[in-house]
């Protein structure tokens, strides 16, 4: 919960330094609505699974061949990891990873090609480049799986579900590439990029970093 009051305050104060350094003739906050299917990509122990992720994003320096595109997102990731030992006599196993993540990307759109019609209505579609940084913070996060146990006193296998929440935000890099078609209501984006995070989202006796590939569509305005 801290770690989201303090994402909440970081949003605010971004927005209104924004704010204060562009003239922006935006009438909203918000001006790029998307969603995303999510693949994770994962180490050996782990089965990469599929999830989504939703968000909405501002858009600055609109003129320029780079835009600086920034938001709030919401991202699922769903994962399994095979096996995790615990100590001697314990190891838990097909644990399941349902991730849910609160983000805030910043990133720099780098459109190809003629740039005299990037905000007029036009038929040419326009390819662009993306590259940023993100911030996540979990949020509802949960796991299960089986814990087996096989002590010279007992031997045992139950199957557990518990909340799991990374004790630290994550910090993360993501690259992609995509395309704005013009359509009648503005532009649509088709988007494929990685993210790649950081910052070990596991524990000590299993480490792993939280990293995906998106197809992203949005509806810019």
């Amino acid at each position: 919960m801290k770690y989201s009051l303090v994402l909440t305050t970081l949003i605010i104060c971004f927005q209104t330094s924004l704010n204060a350094q562009f003239y922006l003739h935006d009438k909203f906050f918000i001006n790029e609505i998307g969603a995303s299917a999510n693949y994770s990509l994962g180490d050996n122990n782990t089965v990469n699974g599929f999830g989504f992720g939703v968000g909405i994003y501002k858009r600055v320096y609109k003129r320029s061949r780079v835009n600086v595109v920034y938001g709030v997102e919401f991202n699922r990731t769903n994962f399994q990891r095979k096996r995790v030992v615990l100590d001697d006599y314990s190891h838990k196993e097909d644990m399941q990873y349902k991730l849910n993540y609160l983000s805030v990307p910043v990133t720099a759109r780098i459109h190809l090609g003629d740039i005299d019609d990037l905000n007029k209505p036009s038929h040419a579609p326009k390819f662009f480049f993306d590259l940023g940084l993100y911030v996540d913070v979990t949020c509802g996060t949960k796991r299960e799986g089986t814990l087996v146990v096989y002590s010279p006193d007992i031997s045992d296998t139950l199957s557990f579900t518990e909340k799991y929440n990374s004790k630290v935000p994550n910090l993360g890099v993501n690259a992609g590439m995509g395309i704005r078609i013009p359509v009648k209501f503005k532009y649509i984006i088709i988007k494929a990029d990685y993210r790649h995070g950081l910052i070990n989202q596991g524990r000590a006796n299993d480490p792993f970093t939280n990293n995906y590939t998106r197809l992203y569509f949005s509806f810019l305005f």
